[in-house]
């Protein structure tokens, strides 16, 4: 194991040619020193830069970085960091255009400086992994927050303070868009790059519509394919070893199904805990059997981290890890990376970034992405506990921060909420992540490459969220390891028969299906669409639209209950039709068959619990019926929490739309017939 740990490993700094500065500033003894034009560059001398200069363009480029030819160009791939730096100074020669198209099929994870005319510009990799932070007067860049901070004798501001000066900053990193706790220290965000010179940040990407929507899906699949697998080569041709996480979910799949040409070359390790009942526990103990099963096919070298071994961090170790990153993610996982791989020449591989393809925020149907994006943010004043005051001050803020990033009119066809979650919880988290864990080894994800990103968000949201585009890309690379469970322990078979039943029994059921589904009405119409929506278990009343129904994040435990009630009225019913049916259709997107347990709807009439939908099945709409009612009865409708389930996540889970329907002439003829996605519920039967 490498015990001497590292401050600001495969970092950089900076800033103007200043020698007094220099000099009074301790940078680590293994950093070294380069001048590039006026620019006076302090890095880690473990990765040394490529510099590229002719006449007046010139381009300075530090870290990994993977160039894959355009598919009208004839070229080898290269992770030849200089080749790389003299690719793109080619290309910026040219003109900015031909730099930035030249940007796009640059994987890894690194800045680049670029300079033309002695003006100077900072980009980095496609989804930020290489954090760059600058200062507010111009007067460095640097790789980490810390490293800026004390060269610039910038000083942290508490929580307290950043509430009150209104900074981003006072929310997860997920969501501090590009503020930090230094008042005067930003983030450059992916998509965007530095004017060294004005110290403005203006964004590059998008430029112009989705180049690859009108592409087929063989077209598709097969470039990302040609992307991943050039990549892979040139990566093989510089390192000795592969390091990989080999879990039971997908995007570790499809990193170790690039490598099976250079298996030899592969460590891969799964973290589990021997012991303990929660949801973690038990989602690592099924990592580490499907795990288990995927080696059966692959026989790649594979350890296991076991979670409460290795032993603890010394202070001194902390607070290096404490100025390395500005978030933690898993120190006890750090400590089993330094002593398995911190002497390993090679690197480490990640599929993080696959999740900007994935549609992690927000449902498929009536998608509103600035929606989702206010909602998100909205959720975390909220868990931050501002004042209404504040609250209302953020909410002013957050509309001049999507003006000022380009979300309301620059995006062209890009999801705004795509866009949000690649530039802040990849951007932000992910490269913290990766900071943190850069005391044993250098880590890049394969598909951090803003070609394969922008392909893959071409897709049609239903098939980027079912990872489609993932399991074509194994089944090119290694097939055999698409058959093993993906988060289950139902394998392809099991899966596929499973599906084929269920095929079956919806064809069965669609037959009997009525032709009448009702006529809505109006939400203002309707009583139980304008009935407030209550927490059982707190009595308090939650903010939502007419006839939605969510449980709000922090409030998901087990037995949460959001509901809504009526009582049905005196009167007889509309002429020709029955009194006593409260008919109503029932909207959920949620469809997750492994996560059937968490949620589900009910139906109760005076107390009693009549009828019951577990979420997460399918998300169709589905049409229901109560009749033999009563005047007087009280009749509640609410989503239940089975599980204790806290999260974002599962709030938008629990999200369902309820909108009353009216009856029409036919419905006791045919109440008996009702089949795929009706449900009918009597009162009177239940009564007797």
């Amino acid at each position: 194991m490498n015990s001497n740990m590292r401050l600001y490993p495969r970092g950089f700094l900076a800033h103007a040619v200043d020698r007094d500065k220099e000099t009074s500033f301790l940078f680590p003894s293994y950093y070294e020193r380069v001048e590039f034009g006026k620019l006076c560059i302090w890095f880690d001398g473990e990765c040394q830069p490529g510099i590229s200069r002719e006449d007046d363009v010139a381009i300075f480029i530090y870290g990994a970085a993977i160039a894959v030819a355009p598919p009208s160009v004839d070229r080898e791939p290269t992770a030849d960091v200089q080749q790389v730096a003299e690719l793109l100074r080619s290309a910026l020669a040219v003109g900015e255009r031909a730099f930035l198209e030249e940007l796009d099929y640059i994987a890894g994870r690194h800045v680049i400086i670029a300079e033309v005319d002695g003006s100077r510009a900072v980009f980095h990799d496609a989804h930020g992994t290489r954090s760059v932070f600058h200062h507010a007067d111009g007067a460095a860049v640097a790789s980490h927050a810390d490293l800026l901070a004390r060269f610039t004798s910038e000083i942290a501001a508490n929580e307290a303070e950043l509430k009150k000066s209104e900074s981003w900053a006072a929310l997860p990193l997920s969501f501090a868009w590009d503020e930090t706790r230094y008042p005067n220290i930003r983030a450059l965000l992916p998509n965007h790059c530095l004017d060294m010179d004005t110290n403005r940040v203006s964004r590059y990407f998008p430029r112009e519509e989705n180049r690859y929507s009108r592409w087929n899906a063989e077209e598709k699949v097969a470039e990302i394919h040609r992307l991943w697998s050039n990549q892979m080569s040139a990566l093989a041709e510089k390192h000795e070893r592969f390091i990989v996480s080999l879990s039971g979910g997908l995007d570790s799949r499809v990193v170790l199904s690039a490598l099976r040409d250079f298996r030899s070359k592969v460590d891969a390790f799964t973290y589990f805990a021997y012991s303990g009942k929660s949801k973690w526990v038990e989602t690592l103990q099924l990592d580490r059997d499907i795990a288990n099963e995927v080696l059966e096919l692959t026989r790649v070298n594979h350890v296991q981290l076991v979670h409460g071994t290795g032993g603890a961090f010394s202070k001194d170790e902390l607070d290096i890890l404490d100025r390395n990153s500005l978030g933690q993610h898993g120190r006890w996982l750090v400590k089993h990376y330094l002593h398995e791989f911190g002497d390993v020449s090679g690197i480490h591989l990640r599929g993080n970034t696959h999740e900007t393809i994935r549609v992690y925020f927000g449902g498929l149907k009536g998608r509103d992405p600035l929606g989702l994006v206010r909602n998100l943010m909205s959720h975390q004043f909220k868990r931050a506990e501002l004042s209404e005051e504040l609250k209302l001050s953020f909410a002013t803020k957050l509309e001049a921060t999507l003006d000022h990033f380009g979300y309301k009119d620059s995006l062209f066809d890009f999801d705004a909420a795509d866009v949000f979650y690649w530039e802040n919880r990849m951007g932000r988290w992910i490269a913290e992540v990766f900071n943190e864990t850069d005391v044993a080894f250098d880590t890049i994800s394969p598909a951090n490459m803003r070609a394969i990103v922008e392909i893959g968000l071409s897709y049609s949201l239903e098939d980027r969220r079912s990872g489609i585009v993932f399991t074509e890309l194994i089944n090119r690379n290694w097939s055999e390891l698409n058959f093993p469970g993906v988060n289950t322990r139902e394998n392809l078979y099991e899966n596929n028969l499973k599906q084929a039943r269920k095929n079956r029994e919806l064809t069965a059921r669609a037959a009997l299906a009525p032709a009448w589904i009702g006529t809505a009405v109006e939400d203002t119409e309707s009583a139980l669409g304008t009935a407030p929506l209550t927490l059982e278990s707190s009595g308090t009343e939650l903010a939502a639209k007419h006839g939605e129904f969510q449980i709000p994040a922090a409030d998901i435990v087990l037995g949460a209950f959001a509901s809504r009630s009526i009582v049905w009225p005196e009167g007889v019913g509309e002429e020709g039709r029955p009194r006593g049916v409260f008919a109503f259709q029932l909207k959920n997107q949620f469809a997750n068959p492994r996560g059937t347990n968490y949620l589900r709807f009910e139906v109760l009439v005076n107390g009693d619990v009549l009828a019951a939908h577990r979420f997460g099945l399918d998300s169709s709409d589905t049409y229901w019926a109560v009749y033999g009612l009563k005047p007087g009865d009280k009749i509640t409708l609410g989503v239940r929490a089975l599980r204790n389930a806290q999260g974002e996540s599962w709030s938008r889970a629990s999200r369902t739309i309820v909108t009353a329907l009216v009856p029409p002439h036919s419905y006791w003829a045919r109440k008996d017939q009702l089949g795929l996605g009706f449900a009918t519920t009597s009162v009177a039967a239940r009564s007797s």
